[in-house]
């Protein structure tokens, strides 16, 4: 049996069990910085907790001293509206964990980062949730790799993107390129470039390929996918629509 010989001297911090007939129960309120409320996960965790109990007296919602959520919102949620306990941590209310505790989650997607860091001022972010809104179909991601004039999102781009590191001196860069991908809706008559395909990840980072080849041309390609019978549509690997993006644009 593992001894670690704790007493409680060594004890750093104190988790509370809240009931639901205590006053502060339904209380709480949800720090600005925390994402954006989404029933759908709520009702995730509200079935998880139904099917296996809940877990928040060992991984506690996070409270700072003035009653905000700082980490947990949707946990506390779903206690309150399965009314049963739940547990707190209350952390100072200059607490500057959150970002960090996130970048090293799996639940925060790109879009919950590019909003926390645009309420922090961060102009390049704000920049990032604006093309999101005039350019809907691009994913996080690929827009990541936009931003840093790259055919896919590295492992170090998509860190300082977490961080808080987008760079925001490529927009002319960022412009054309989306407008371009846009330019390809519904492009074709061989069949129509299907939306399903304009939306896919490795639809977009092969175009994003060709377009870092020097010598791809892109109103060749947009011609050739007017007047050339192709199959992208049917294509799923990354490699393989890159192979007949090339070979569209040598028939345009």
């Amino acid at each position: 049996m593992l001894d670690l010989n704790l007493r409680p001297s060594r004890a750093a911090n104190i988790i509370y069990r809240v009931e639901s007939y205590d006053p502060e129960y339904n209380k709480l309120k949800r720090h600005k910085e925390q994402r954006e409320y989404s029933e759908d996960h709520k009702q995730t965790i509200e079935k998880s907790i139904v099917e296996n109990g809940s877990i928040t007296d060992v991984h506690p919602i996070l409270v700072n001293k003035n009653g905000y959520v700082v980490d947990g919102w949707h946990r506390y949620r779903a206690c309150v509206a399965l009314n049963i306990p739940y547990h707190i941590l209350v952390v100072p209310t200059n607490w500057k964990g959150m970002i960090v505790l996130n970048t090293n989650k799996r639940n925060w997607n790109g879009w919950d980062f590019a909003g926390y860091w645009a309420k922090k001022g961060k102009k390049s972010y704000k920049y990032f949730l604006d093309y999101s809104i005039r350019y809907p179909f691009v994913s996080s991601g690929v827009l990541v790799a936009i931003f840093n004039k790259d055919t896919c999102r590295k492992q170090k781009d998509s860190r300082a993107f977490k961080e808080g590191k987008l760079p925001g001196y490529n927009l002319e860069h960022v412009e054309r390129t989306l407008q371009k991908l846009a330019s390809l809706m519904l492009r074709g008559n061989n069949p129509t470039l299907d939306p399903s395909t304009h939306r896919k990840q490795q639809f977009q980072q092969a175009f994003l390929q060709s377009m870092a080849d020097p010598d791809f041309n892109f109103t060749k390609f947009k011609k050739g996918l007017t007047t050339t019978k192709h199959k992208i549509n049917l294509l799923a690997k990354q490699v393989d629509i890159l192979r007949e993006i090339k070979k569209i644009e040598r028939k345009g």
